[in-house]
């Protein structure tokens, strides 16, 4: 794909034409979504293996993701309304979780109106909020989060949100979405709060 979209390139500089033009940028936009999808799949793979949990501050991986998701774009609106720290039990792959869910809530926000993570510990279980302020998620990816079948005319648009499935369910946390169409959507992640007593006897 990327040898398709660095010829792509060379041939458009030296076309005028606007049909041609068109044609080519249809093509540079499939080429960059396959490789997409490739960069998605090779993440998929690491999700196969049986996640060993500890104990993982949850705080610490919502700023990271802050952090990271600001790199890329300066001027989104990212907040994090958390406690100092909030100890759950996972691994560092509930970064690609939330990377996964604030990204696409980025790109289906209005306007500036941004994104917001909200932890909410709990005894039992810690909950994380991740609040967008679009149109709300299709039906076909709402049932990708929540486990459902696709089938061939109804998919989610990438392996993006399978993920985030199946990195919360071999978890051991849990999954829900609320769409809004005023306000728009929510997903929540249950996770099991860690047992911060077993985690300092490992030390």
């Amino acid at each position: 794909m990327n040898v398709i979209l660095g010829n792509v390139d060379r041939l458009l500089s030296g076309v005028d034409d606007p049909d041609a033009q068109e044609a080519g940028t249809a093509i540079r936009q499939a080429a960059a979504s396959l490789v997409g999808l490739g960069d998605t799949a090779s993440t998929l793979r690491q999700t196969w293996d049986d996640i060993d949990p500890t104990a993982i501050d949850l705080v610490q991986v919502a700023r990271r993701v802050r952090c990271d998701a600001r790199a890329e774009n300066p001027s989104a609106d990212i907040d994090v309304v958390a406690p100092d720290s909030c100890w759950v039990s996972g691994d560092s792959r509930l970064v690609t979780v939330l990377s996964e869910l604030v990204e696409n809530g980025l790109e289906h926000a209005q306007s500036n109106a941004g994104v917001e993570m909200r932890i909410d510990p709990g005894c039992e279980w810690t909950e994380i909020h991740v609040i967008d302020h679009g149109p709300g998620l299709a039906p076909s990816e709402r049932a990708v989060l929540n486990g459902d079948m696709e089938t061939p005319l109804e998919h989610g648009s990438g392996l993006g949100l399978w993920i985030v499935n199946w990195i919360v369910s071999i978890s051991g946390g849990q999954l829900d979405v609320t769409v809004d169409g005023t306000a728009g959507t929510v997903v929540t992640i249950s996770l099991p709060t860690a047992d911060l007593e077993t985690k300092e006897s490992r030390r």
